[in-house]
């Protein structure tokens, strides 16, 4: 029974491709495992709001996770520029719901640190949104 518990968390994102926008190299990798571990492939991470977009411009993924700031940078226009391609994403951020945008408010967001259950069940959602 544990052996099949383990084999469904590992694929809940199997062949979903999730776009990363996080210039933290640890948290960029703990978010990275935690989502290749339950199957998905990361496209990312980018640090920069300029690498950001062009990943965006490139597509190829189904959602996205982002950190609001960027190296001191606002990735609100990121947030923005999925927001008009109608492409569902994620907010982390260290800095609680004051640094969150009004506008961006009503987006699903979590608090670093994470939860990677937490992290993978919010990309789960999205996804699904994403492909109905």
């Amino acid at each position: 029974m544990a052996a099949e518990k383990t084999q469904s968390d590992q694929s809940v994102l199997l062949g979903r491709r999730v776009l990363l926008v996080e210039d933290e190299y640890f948290i960029a990798d703990d978010f990275n495992r935690a989502l290749t571990s339950a199957g998905a492939t990361v496209i990312g991470p980018c640090g920069s709001v300029s690498s950001a977009h062009d990943a965006i411009t490139s597509g190829g993924f189904e959602c996205a996770v982002i950190d609001l700031n960027l190296r001191g940078e606002s990735a609100a226009p990121v947030a923005d520029h999925l927001l008009r391609l109608n492409i569902p994403f994620a907010i982390a951020t260290g800095y609680g719901s004051s640094a969150v945008p009004e506008h961006l408010r009503g987006i699903a967001r979590f608090e670093k640190p994470f939860d990677p259950a937490q992290l993978v069940k919010i990309v789960g959602m999205l996804t699904a949104e994403a492909v109905s």
